[in-house]
């Protein structure tokens, strides 16, 4: 299914957002500023905060040998792909090292393709997802949504 198939979901509110990305083990908030940012067409869209929530398909690694598996994994996905670089990275394509010690443990790179994004620009939200209807835990309550 490809980024332009995605379902629509009108009217979702702040708070039903707020579960979906606390009830998911892959969430990434990107802020834009409001800027122009290249799109799968090779045009550009405007986001002020763009949200992954969810996975369909992912790719992580921490070797030279998935650095080339993500540069083929990229070439086929046909959607929204998300992700980061740590700065480890560098390690991988020169002949350096890192002295620091890692506590965290976060993999060289991580992307994924989100089941449902939520596009932020000036005051108006757009939810796409490959889901035909959110749901919700059933014991989250919004009660406190006006």
């Amino acid at each position: 299914m490809s980024w332009t198939t995605r379902n629509k979901i009108n009217g979702l509110l702040q708070a039903e957002i707020d579960l979906l990305i606390c009830s998911s083990s892959t969430c990434i908030v990107l802020e834009g500023a409001s800027s122009m940012q290249p799109d799968f067409i090779g045009g550009e869209f405007k986001f002020s905060r763009l949200i992954g929530i969810g996975k369909k398909a992912e790719i992580t690694s921490s070797n030279k040998q998935g650095l080339q598996h993500l540069h083929k994994w990229l070439a086929e996905q046909q959607d929204f792909v998300l992700g980061y670089f740590s700065y480890d990275a560098k390690n991988l394509l020169e002949n350096l090292t890192s002295e620091s010690n890692d506590s965290i443990g976060f993999p060289v790179f991580h992307f994924f393709v989100p089941e449902t994004v939520v596009i932020e620009n000036d005051g108006d939200r757009t939810v796409l997802s490959h889901l035909n209807k959110l749901s919700f835990p059933e014991s989250s309550k919004l009660d406190h949504v006006e």
